[in-house]
């Protein structure tokens, strides 16, 4: 990864519900993905979110 040392980024975590134990998004600024994270019990909570509806890979933790 040559070139990369020194090169800071941002990223910005929405917190859903307002707790970092519940449904939260992240993005790096000037990229185009997202991670969209929820606990097992928040699924249904996950599951209408509109992020959900996208081409992505989900991984339960």
């Amino acid at each position: 990864m040559s070139g990369s040392i020194g090169r800071g980024r941002t990223i910005r975590i929405f917190l859903a519900d307002g707790s970092p134990n519940g449904v939260l998004t992240a993005e790096i600024m000037n990229w185009i993905g997202k991670v969209v994270v929820a606990p097992r019990a928040r699924l249904p909570d996950l599951v209408a979110r509109a992020e959900v509806g996208r081409t992505g890979v989900y991984v339960p933790r």
